[in-house]
Protein backbone atom coordinates (compact mmCIF):
# COMPACT_ATOMS: atom_id res chain seq x y z
CA UNK A 1 0.00 0.00 0.00
CA UNK A 2 1.09 3.73 -0.78
CA UNK A 3 0.45 6.39 1.70
CA UNK A 4 0.26 10.08 0.33
CA UNK A 5 -2.08 12.47 2.45
CA UNK A 6 0.53 15.51 2.72
CA UNK A 7 2.00 17.15 -0.42
CA UNK A 8 5.74 18.21 -0.45
CA UNK A 9 5.23 21.71 0.12
CA UNK A 10 2.93 21.01 3.23
CA UNK A 11 6.10 19.19 4.64
CA UNK A 12 8.45 21.71 4.02
CA UNK A 13 7.24 25.02 3.87
CA UNK A 14 8.04 25.95 7.74
CA UNK A 15 11.87 24.44 7.05
CA UNK A 16 12.31 26.33 3.61
CA UNK A 17 11.13 30.04 5.51
CA UNK A 18 13.29 28.96 8.52
CA UNK A 19 16.08 28.16 5.90
CA UNK A 20 15.87 31.00 4.15
CA UNK A 21 15.80 33.77 7.60
CA UNK A 22 18.78 31.97 8.33
CA UNK A 23 20.64 32.47 4.84
CA UNK A 24 19.04 36.13 4.31
CA UNK A 25 20.46 37.25 7.65
CA UNK A 26 23.70 35.20 7.53
CA UNK A 27 24.31 36.96 3.93
CA UNK A 28 23.22 40.54 5.38
CA UNK A 29 25.75 40.38 7.78
CA UNK A 30 28.66 38.63 5.71
CA UNK A 31 27.87 41.88 2.98
CA UNK A 32 28.05 44.39 6.19
CA UNK A 33 31.14 43.56 7.25
CA UNK A 34 32.48 43.08 4.18
CA UNK A 35 31.48 46.66 3.03
CA UNK A 36 33.07 47.71 6.87
CA UNK A 37 36.15 45.76 6.09
CA UNK A 38 36.65 47.41 2.59
CA UNK A 39 35.76 50.98 3.55
CA UNK A 40 38.86 51.02 5.72
CA UNK A 41 41.69 48.64 3.51
CA UNK A 42 40.81 48.86 -0.38
CA UNK A 43 42.20 52.25 -2.46
CA UNK A 44 39.96 54.77 -3.80
CA UNK A 45 39.91 53.15 -7.26
CA UNK A 46 38.48 49.74 -5.69
CA UNK A 47 35.88 51.92 -3.53
CA UNK A 48 34.23 53.01 -6.74
CA UNK A 49 33.07 50.06 -7.50
CA UNK A 50 31.53 49.38 -3.78
CA UNK A 51 28.47 51.15 -2.38
CA UNK A 52 29.79 53.58 0.41
CA UNK A 53 30.07 52.39 4.09
CA UNK A 54 27.42 55.68 5.15
CA UNK A 55 24.88 54.33 3.14
CA UNK A 56 25.47 50.20 3.35
CA UNK A 57 23.86 49.62 6.29
CA UNK A 58 20.54 51.42 4.93
CA UNK A 59 20.32 49.45 1.95
CA UNK A 60 21.16 46.53 3.62
CA UNK A 61 18.16 47.17 6.62
CA UNK A 62 15.84 47.43 3.36
CA UNK A 63 16.53 44.43 1.89
CA UNK A 64 16.54 42.36 5.18
CA UNK A 65 13.29 44.11 5.95
CA UNK A 66 12.01 43.32 2.38
CA UNK A 67 13.35 39.67 2.48
CA UNK A 68 11.82 38.70 6.03
CA UNK A 69 8.03 40.49 4.25
CA UNK A 70 8.28 38.41 1.54
CA UNK A 71 9.40 34.98 3.89
CA UNK A 72 6.06 36.10 6.13
CA UNK A 73 4.01 36.15 2.80
CA UNK A 74 5.09 33.01 1.85
CA UNK A 75 4.50 31.25 5.30
CA UNK A 76 0.77 32.96 5.49
CA UNK A 77 -0.24 31.83 2.28
CA UNK A 78 0.92 28.02 2.89
CA UNK A 79 -0.58 28.34 6.05
CA UNK A 80 -3.79 29.41 4.85
CA UNK A 81 -3.67 26.45 2.18
CA UNK A 82 -2.74 24.20 5.14
CA UNK A 83 -6.29 25.19 6.88
CA UNK A 84 -8.07 25.70 3.86
CA UNK A 85 -7.71 22.00 3.65
CA UNK A 86 -8.51 21.33 7.27
CA UNK A 87 -12.08 19.08 6.55
CA UNK A 88 -10.40 17.23 3.42
CA UNK A 89 -7.10 16.07 6.34
CA UNK A 90 -10.50 15.57 8.84
CA UNK A 91 -11.66 12.86 6.67
CA UNK A 92 -8.44 11.48 5.82
CA UNK A 93 -7.88 11.36 9.43
CA UNK A 94 -11.04 9.22 10.39
CA UNK A 95 -10.27 7.03 7.74
CA UNK A 96 -6.81 6.51 8.61
CA UNK A 97 -7.84 5.91 11.90
CA UNK A 98 -10.44 3.08 10.69
CA UNK A 99 -7.41 1.55 8.22
CA UNK A 100 -5.16 1.87 11.44
CA UNK A 101 -7.66 -0.70 12.66
CA UNK A 102 -8.22 -3.09 9.99
CA UNK A 103 -4.10 -3.23 9.55
CA UNK A 104 -2.89 -4.04 13.18
CA UNK A 105 -1.23 -7.21 12.72
CA UNK A 106 -0.41 -9.54 15.37
CA UNK A 107 1.04 -13.29 14.82
CA UNK A 108 -1.14 -14.28 12.66
CA UNK A 109 -2.06 -18.40 11.25
CA UNK A 110 -3.46 -19.22 8.05
CA UNK A 111 -7.07 -18.93 9.25
CA UNK A 112 -6.19 -15.13 10.73
CA UNK A 113 -4.29 -14.27 7.61
CA UNK A 114 -7.37 -15.30 5.88
CA UNK A 115 -10.17 -13.86 8.00
CA UNK A 116 -7.70 -10.55 8.41
CA UNK A 117 -8.20 -10.17 4.51
CA UNK A 118 -11.64 -10.70 3.87
CA UNK A 119 -12.28 -8.57 6.93
CA UNK A 120 -10.05 -5.79 5.26
CA UNK A 121 -11.93 -6.46 1.84
CA UNK A 122 -15.32 -5.83 3.71
CA UNK A 123 -14.29 -2.85 5.22
CA UNK A 124 -12.74 -1.56 2.40
CA UNK A 125 -15.94 -2.60 -0.02
CA UNK A 126 -13.98 -4.93 -1.99
CA UNK A 127 -16.29 -7.75 -1.85
CA UNK A 128 -18.28 -6.46 -4.21
CA UNK A 129 -21.39 -4.45 -2.68
CA UNK A 130 -20.96 -1.22 -4.49
CA UNK A 131 -23.92 0.51 -3.75
CA UNK A 132 -22.58 0.59 -0.06
CA UNK A 133 -20.30 3.16 0.92
CA UNK A 134 -17.19 1.46 2.27
CA UNK A 135 -16.52 1.78 6.31
CA UNK A 136 -12.84 2.74 4.86
CA UNK A 137 -12.51 4.52 1.46
CA UNK A 138 -9.29 4.60 -0.39
CA UNK A 139 -8.23 8.30 0.28
CA UNK A 140 -5.07 9.14 1.47
CA UNK A 141 -3.25 5.73 0.46
CA UNK A 142 -3.94 3.35 -2.54
CA UNK A 143 -3.82 -0.66 -2.85
CA UNK A 144 -0.72 -1.49 -5.38
CA UNK A 145 -1.01 -4.20 -7.99
CA UNK A 146 1.64 -6.05 -5.54
CA UNK A 147 -0.29 -5.98 -2.81
CA UNK A 148 -3.72 -6.54 -4.44
CA UNK A 149 -1.74 -9.91 -6.11
CA UNK A 150 -0.33 -11.13 -2.59
CA UNK A 151 -4.01 -10.96 -1.19
CA UNK A 152 -4.90 -13.11 -4.12
CA UNK A 153 -1.74 -15.57 -3.93
CA UNK A 154 -3.04 -15.93 -0.24
CA UNK A 155 -6.59 -16.76 -0.10
CA UNK A 156 -6.15 -18.95 -3.48
CA UNK A 157 -3.09 -20.79 -2.47
CA UNK A 158 -4.52 -21.52 0.99
CA UNK A 159 -7.64 -23.12 -0.60
CA UNK A 160 -5.21 -25.22 -2.62
CA UNK A 161 -3.36 -26.31 -0.02
CA UNK A 162 -6.43 -27.08 2.56
CA UNK A 163 -7.97 -29.43 -0.10
CA UNK A 164 -5.01 -31.00 -0.89
CA UNK A 165 -3.74 -31.87 2.81
CA UNK A 166 -6.79 -32.90 3.83
CA UNK A 167 -7.46 -35.37 0.91
CA UNK A 168 -3.75 -36.64 1.66
CA UNK A 169 -4.28 -36.70 5.27
CA UNK A 170 -7.46 -38.12 5.07
CA UNK A 171 -6.10 -41.19 2.31
CA UNK A 172 -3.64 -41.73 5.11
CA UNK A 173 -5.83 -41.86 7.82
CA UNK A 174 -8.13 -44.24 6.09
CA UNK A 175 -5.21 -46.80 4.58
CA UNK A 176 -4.23 -46.94 8.13
CA UNK A 177 -7.57 -47.86 9.67
CA UNK A 178 -6.74 -44.94 12.37
CA UNK A 179 -9.21 -44.44 14.98
CA UNK A 180 -10.68 -41.01 14.60
CA UNK A 181 -12.03 -39.13 17.53
CA UNK A 182 -14.96 -37.57 15.88
CA UNK A 183 -16.67 -38.58 12.43
CA UNK A 184 -15.14 -36.20 9.67
CA UNK A 185 -11.54 -34.88 10.35
CA UNK A 186 -11.40 -31.73 8.13
CA UNK A 187 -8.29 -29.71 8.28
CA UNK A 188 -9.60 -25.65 8.31
CA UNK A 189 -6.34 -24.28 9.89
CA UNK A 190 -3.19 -25.11 7.70
CA UNK A 191 -0.79 -23.97 10.97
CA UNK A 192 -2.80 -26.35 13.40
CA UNK A 193 -1.83 -29.26 11.42
CA UNK A 194 1.34 -28.51 9.79
CA UNK A 195 3.31 -26.63 12.28
CA UNK A 196 1.80 -28.33 15.91
CA UNK A 197 1.50 -31.59 14.34
CA UNK A 198 1.20 -33.59 17.34
CA UNK A 199 -1.03 -31.46 19.62
CA UNK A 200 -3.34 -31.62 15.84
CA UNK A 201 -2.98 -35.59 15.74
CA UNK A 202 -3.91 -35.99 19.56
CA UNK A 203 -7.21 -33.64 18.94
CA UNK A 204 -8.62 -35.54 16.31
CA UNK A 205 -7.05 -39.18 16.26
CA UNK A 206 -6.38 -42.25 18.66
CA UNK A 207 -3.16 -43.46 18.20
CA UNK A 208 -0.17 -45.14 20.25
CA UNK A 209 3.02 -43.51 20.30
CA UNK A 210 3.86 -45.62 17.05
CA UNK A 211 1.48 -44.68 14.55
CA UNK A 212 1.42 -40.55 16.37
CA UNK A 213 5.34 -41.16 15.15
CA UNK A 214 4.28 -42.42 11.55
CA UNK A 215 1.87 -40.09 11.03
CA UNK A 216 4.21 -36.80 12.12
CA UNK A 217 6.83 -37.74 9.90
CA UNK A 218 4.63 -38.00 7.09
CA UNK A 219 2.80 -34.85 7.73
CA UNK A 220 6.49 -33.41 8.00
CA UNK A 221 7.47 -34.83 4.48
CA UNK A 222 4.65 -33.58 2.97
CA UNK A 223 5.34 -30.35 4.60
CA UNK A 224 8.85 -30.23 3.35
CA UNK A 225 8.23 -31.78 -0.25
CA UNK A 226 5.59 -29.15 -1.07
CA UNK A 227 6.79 -25.92 -2.94
CA UNK A 228 3.33 -24.29 -2.37
CA UNK A 229 3.57 -24.81 1.18
CA UNK A 230 6.54 -22.95 1.76
CA UNK A 231 5.59 -20.14 -0.97
CA UNK A 232 2.13 -19.75 1.56
CA UNK A 233 4.84 -19.08 4.32
CA UNK A 234 6.81 -16.70 2.33
CA UNK A 235 3.56 -14.89 1.49
CA UNK A 236 2.44 -14.38 5.21
CA UNK A 237 5.53 -13.05 6.46
CA UNK A 238 5.69 -11.03 3.75
CA UNK A 239 1.87 -10.20 4.51
CA UNK A 240 3.13 -9.29 8.10
CA UNK A 241 5.59 -6.87 7.06
CA UNK A 242 3.51 -4.85 5.03
CA UNK A 243 0.46 -4.70 7.88
CA UNK A 244 3.26 -4.02 10.40
CA UNK A 245 4.90 -1.38 7.94
CA UNK A 246 1.15 0.23 6.81
CA UNK A 247 0.20 0.40 10.60
CA UNK A 248 3.48 2.36 11.27
CA UNK A 249 2.41 4.80 8.32
CA UNK A 250 -1.03 5.23 8.99
CA UNK A 251 -0.05 6.04 13.09
CA UNK A 252 3.10 8.48 11.92
CA UNK A 253 0.59 10.35 9.53
CA UNK A 254 -2.42 10.53 11.89
CA UNK A 255 0.08 11.90 14.69
CA UNK A 256 1.29 14.68 11.47
CA UNK A 257 -2.50 15.54 11.00
CA UNK A 258 -3.07 15.82 15.07
CA UNK A 259 0.10 18.50 15.41
CA UNK A 260 -1.27 20.68 12.64
CA UNK A 261 -4.52 20.89 13.64
CA UNK A 262 -4.65 20.37 17.15
CA UNK A 263 -7.61 20.83 19.46
CA UNK A 264 -10.16 21.67 16.40
CA UNK A 265 -9.71 18.69 14.98
CA UNK A 266 -10.42 16.08 18.10
CA UNK A 267 -12.95 18.55 19.34
CA UNK A 268 -14.90 18.48 15.85
CA UNK A 269 -14.84 14.66 15.82
CA UNK A 270 -16.23 14.47 19.55
CA UNK A 271 -18.78 16.97 18.10
CA UNK A 272 -20.26 14.65 15.53
CA UNK A 273 -19.50 11.47 17.64
CA UNK A 274 -22.20 13.05 20.18
CA UNK A 275 -24.13 14.37 17.27
CA UNK A 276 -24.41 11.26 15.87
CA UNK A 277 -25.63 9.61 19.30
CA UNK A 278 -28.20 12.59 19.57
CA UNK A 279 -29.33 11.09 16.18
CA UNK A 280 -29.67 7.81 16.85
CA UNK A 281 -31.48 8.41 19.93
CA UNK A 282 -33.62 10.94 18.55
CA UNK A 283 -34.33 8.44 15.24
CA UNK A 284 -35.24 5.79 17.67
CA UNK A 285 -37.84 7.86 19.60
CA UNK A 286 -39.43 8.84 16.17
CA UNK A 287 -40.05 5.22 15.53
CA UNK A 288 -41.36 4.87 18.88
CA UNK A 289 -43.96 7.50 18.08
CA UNK A 290 -44.54 6.25 14.66
CA UNK A 291 -45.67 2.72 15.98
CA UNK A 292 -47.69 4.43 18.70
CA UNK A 293 -49.53 6.48 16.91
CA UNK A 294 -53.18 5.68 16.70
CA UNK A 295 -54.99 5.08 13.49
CA UNK A 296 -57.63 7.11 12.17
CA UNK A 297 -60.49 4.91 13.08
CA UNK A 298 -59.20 5.00 16.51
CA UNK A 299 -59.53 8.49 16.70
CA UNK A 300 -62.57 8.74 15.68
CA UNK A 301 -64.12 6.49 18.19
CA UNK A 302 -62.58 8.27 20.80
CA UNK A 303 -62.93 12.44 20.12
CA UNK A 304 -66.72 11.87 18.30
CA UNK A 305 -67.45 15.56 16.49
CA UNK A 306 -64.09 16.87 17.60
CA UNK A 307 -62.03 14.28 15.74
CA UNK A 308 -61.93 16.47 12.78
CA UNK A 309 -59.67 19.41 14.18
CA UNK A 310 -57.63 16.81 15.94
CA UNK A 311 -56.68 15.05 13.09
CA UNK A 312 -55.74 18.03 11.13
CA UNK A 313 -53.28 18.45 14.25
CA UNK A 314 -52.01 14.95 13.98
CA UNK A 315 -51.72 14.49 10.65
CA UNK A 316 -49.34 17.94 10.96
CA UNK A 317 -47.27 16.53 13.67
CA UNK A 318 -46.68 13.49 12.00
CA UNK A 319 -45.36 15.87 8.86
CA UNK A 320 -42.83 17.20 10.89
CA UNK A 321 -41.86 13.88 12.26
CA UNK A 322 -41.48 12.77 8.74
CA UNK A 323 -39.41 15.61 7.60
CA UNK A 324 -37.56 15.67 10.66
CA UNK A 325 -36.54 11.79 9.55
CA UNK A 326 -35.72 12.69 6.37
CA UNK A 327 -33.51 15.75 7.60
CA UNK A 328 -31.81 12.72 9.93
CA UNK A 329 -30.99 10.55 6.90
CA UNK A 330 -29.77 13.66 4.66
CA UNK A 331 -27.04 14.80 7.66
CA UNK A 332 -26.06 11.30 7.71
CA UNK A 333 -25.75 10.47 4.20
CA UNK A 334 -23.25 13.64 4.39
Amino acid sequence: MKFKVFGLFEKLYKWIASISVVLITGGCIVYYMMLKESSATVSKESKSLLIEFQDSSFFIGVIYALSLFVVGLYLNSMSSKVQNLYYRRKEQYINLKRLSQVVQSDNESNADVVSKIMLHRGFTGRLGEEKRRPYVIEDGYKYTPKYLKLEDDLLSIRSNLVELVNLKINKYIDCYSLKKRHLNVFIHDLDECLVNIEDWIDKHLEVNEVKRKALSDYIQKLVNSNSDIKRHNRNKRKFKRIYDKSDKKVRDIALRIEKVYGARLHNDIKFEDNLTISLNALEDLIKRLENKTLSDEDILNILGDQSSEVIGELTSIHEQIHELRELIEDIRGY
